[in-house]
């Protein structure tokens, strides 16, 4: 009798950046625990059946176990939950950047000359580059035994991802494969350090209403966010008549705060969310896990998360750098 043997899986999963890293977590973890009736694989067909650990067709059962894995700590929140997302048809695009504004209308008499207005645009050439990770081969009787183990290294495995995105939305610097972050963009405008970090903040506001802009994100450091909420509770809070903060909705000034290890020290950004977007080729991510070759003869498997990934920054003065310090 012939032997068939699958070497490697590979499916492409969407992900919705943000909200949706959770259900692109749980649709990893079924692809590593199965879901699908070895018959109707056999015939290409889906279906629900007893659950299969490897693409080799060997099936396996849950084995309860007492414990989840306990995570290190997270962000409580992500920068990629609140930034538009755009689909690109290609890894290459460009775009039109407003570089200049003098608009001079005014009431003109009969006959004379109409004042000019300037309306300067540049072209930007951007491109996606590769962000990917891959898990470190795991015996496949560990994750047999262990279910939880499972949806654990999934959930890790997306929340890398969205985390190496939101660093390079930040702080990329360019170069080689990075893209260019905010912090790196040219045009992008400063904000001093003005008496707390909750002036200094509001001043960037002020200053992007008065070029017509809608500031609508804070994105600050934990700590600097700690200095926000100890405000509210110090005697200089009177000043500020209790503070402009709401801390069951995370806001200040009215701006939603999304807290970021990405920053660096004493930085804090406050800007249009219209003015950037996150984009991803294919809107898709890629998963892919395998037991072929040698991973084959030691019953191990890994995975390997991957997506092509831009950051366009439509409007460098609608974004505020903050010194918070």
């Amino acid at each position: 009798m012939r032997a068939l043997s699958i070497r490697k899986s590979h499916e492409t999963q969407y992900l919705a950046i943000g909200a949706g890293r959770k259900s692109f977590a749980a649709s990893i973890a079924r692809q590593m625990i199965g879901g699908t009736d070895p018959a109707a694989a056999w015939r290409g067909e889906g279906g629900v059946g007893t659950k299969a650990l490897t693409a080799s067709g060997q099936i396996v059962s849950d084995v309860p176990i007492a414990r989840d894995v306990v995570p290190q700590g997270r962000p409580a929140t992500s920068l990629l939950d609140v930034l538009p997302t755009v689909t690109r048809a290609n890894p290459q695009w460009r775009y039109l950047r407003q570089t200049a504004r003098a608009l001079n209308a005014a009431p003109v008499a009969e006959g004379a000359e109409k004042p000019m207005s300037e309306i300067g645009v540049e072209t930007v050439d951007a491109s996606a580059s590769v962000i990917a990770h891959i898990s470190e081969q795991v015996d496949k009787f560990v994750l047999q035994d262990a279910p939880t183990l499972q949806r654990f290294l999934s959930t890790e495995l997306v929340y890398g991802l969205d985390r190496a995105v939101e660093a390079q939305a930040l702080s990329g610097d360019g170069t080689g494969a990075n893209l260019t972050g905010l912090l790196n963009t040219s045009g992008v405008q400063t904000q001093a350090f003005d008496t707390s970090i909750l002036v200094s903040v509001r001043k960037a506001i002020t200053k992007a209403e008065s070029l017509g802009y809608e500031p609508g994100v804070l994105v600050i450091s934990p700590s600097d966010w700690e200095a926000l909420e100890l405000l509210a509770t110090s005697d200089d809070a009177v000043a500020f008549r209790g503070v402009p903060l709401d801390q069951a909705e995370r806001k200040v000034w009215g701006l939603r705060a999304h807290l970021s290890t990405a920053l660096p020290a004493g930085t804090a950004l406050v800007l249009d969310p219209n003015a950037v977007s996150i984009d991803i080729v294919g809107s898709a991510v890629d998963v892919e896990w395998d037991a072929s070759g040698e991973l084959f003869t030691r019953n191990q498997v890994r995975v390997r998360v991957e997506g092509r990934f831009g950051f366009s920054v439509y409007q460098p003065s609608a974004v505020y750098r903050v010194a918070t310090a």
